[in-house]
C-alpha cells in the first residue's frame, strides 16, 4: 500500500511538472510572438522551418525594381535565429480581423512597429512571393496585402518579426510570419551591407535613403556613426561624386504651437550635424549642399520621426 501511494505521489508530481513544462513552453513561445492567437482559425501549416544561423532581409519599405533586382525599397540585413512559419485560412475569414490578431501577439511583447503597407501600396504579390519569400502560396490579390515589420528586446537579445498576409484567388487567405533572434554578438547593431553593394544601389538609383525607420538616425536625428564612415569612405573613394543632402523631419507638433518651426529646426539641426560629420571625415565642403525640406514630404505609410535623402549628381 505504501509502495502504490508512493507511486501515486510521484505520478501526480510527474503530470504537475509536465504541466509546468509546457506552461514554460507555452510562455516562451508568447515571448516570441508564435504561438497563434486563443481563437486562432489555421486551418494548416503548409511550412514551418527554423535556421540557427541565417542571414536574413527586413523589409522597410514596399518591394521594387531596383538596379535589376527586385527587393524591398528599403531593408535591414540582419543574421540569427530565424523561424518561418506559412499558414493557410478557409475563404470565410477576415483578412484585417487576422492580421489584427497576429499584430496583437506581438504588441503584447512590446513590440515597436517599423514598417507597414496595404493593399498595392505594398508593390506587386508576385514579386513578394517568387522574388522575395519563394513561397508560391504568397502570390494573390494585391488589393488584400497587408505587411508589417517590428523590433522588440527580451531575454536580452533583440527580435524582429514580419508578417506578411495575402488572399488568392481561390479566397484562401495565407499567412507568412517570420522571426529573427539577432545573434547575441550583434546585439543591437545593424549588419551592413558592403560598400560596394552601397554604391551600386546609390549610383544607379541616384539616392541613398537613411531614416530612423532602419535604425539608421537615432531619434536626435544623428546618423549612425558606421553609417557615416561609410559614406564618407564611398564620397572620397569616388572623386567626382557631389552630395545633395536632403533632410526631412515629422516631429510632432506641441499643442501650443504649429508643427512647421519645430520640424524646421530638427531637419536643420541632422542635417549640420551630418554635414559636420562628413567634414571631419575629410570629405571637401564644396562637394555638400544641405536642403531643409522640414515636413513637406509626404510619409506615406512609412513609420518614422526623420530621414535623410543622399542624391548623387
Amino acid at each position: 500500500m505504501n509502495i502504490l501511494k508512493m507511486l501515486a505521489k510521484q505520478n501526480h508530481l510527474s503530470v504537475a511538472f509536465s504541466f509546468l513544462l509546457s506552461l514554460l513552453f507555452v510562455a516562451n513561445l508568447q515571448a516570441q510572438g508564435w504561438i497563434d492567437p486563443e481563437n486562432s482559425k489555421v486551418s494548416r501549416v503548409v511550412y514551418d522551418s527554423k535556421a540557427e544561423a541565417q542571414q536574413w532581409l527586413l523589409p522597410l519599405g514596399p518591394i521594387e525594381r531596383i538596379d535589376g533586382l527586385w527587393q524591398p525599397e528599403q531593408s535591414r540585413q540582419l543574421e540569427g535565429k530565424l523561424r518561418r512559419r506559412t499558414l493557410e485560412f478557409r475563404a470565410e475569414n477576415s483578412e484585417a480581423g487576422l492580421f489584427r490578431d497576429y499584430e496583437q501577439l506581438l504588441k503584447k511583447q512590446g513590440a515597436q512597429l517599423l514598417f507597414n503597407c496595404l493593399g498595392r501600396d505594398c508593390g506587386q504579390s508576385n514579386n513578394w512571393a517568387n522574388r522575395y519569400f519563394n513561397i508560391y502560396q504568397l502570390y494573390g490579390r494585391e488589393d488584400s496585402q497587408r505587411l508589417s515589420s517590428y523590433f522588440w528586446q527580451s531575454g536580452g537579445q533583440d527580435h524582429f518579426a514580419l508578417l506578411y498576409l495575402v488572399r488568392r484567388g481561390n479566397q484562401r487567405i495565407y499567412l507568412q510570419q517570420e522571426l529573427l533572434s539577432l545573434a547575441s554578438d550583434l546585439a543591437g547593431k545593424a549588419v551592413l551591407p558592403s560598400k560596394e553593394q552601397v554604391w551600386k544601389q546609390w549610383q544607379s538609383t541616384g539616392l541613398l535613403r537613411l531614416s530612423q525607420s532602419t535604425g539608421q538616425i537615432d531619434q536626435q536625428g544623428i546618423l549612425a556613426p558606421a553609417w557615416l564612415k561609410l559614406i564618407s569612405e564611398l564620397i572620397r573613394e569616388h572623386s567626382k561624386a557631389k552630395l545633395d543632402v536632403v533632410g526631412h523631419s515629422y516631429a510632432l507638433p506641441d499643442s501650443r504651437s504649429d508643427a512647421g518651426p519645430a520640424a524646421k529646426a530638427q531637419a536643420e539641426a541632422m542635417l549640420q550635424a551630418l554635414k559636420a560629420g562628413l567634414l571631419a571625415a575629410g570629405v571637401p565642403e564644396g562637394r555638400i549642399q544641405l536642403h531643409n525640406f522640414e515636413n513637406l514630404a509626404p510619409l506615406n505609410s512609412r513609420v518614422e520621426g526623420a530621414r535623410l535623402d543622399l542624391l548623387l549628381h
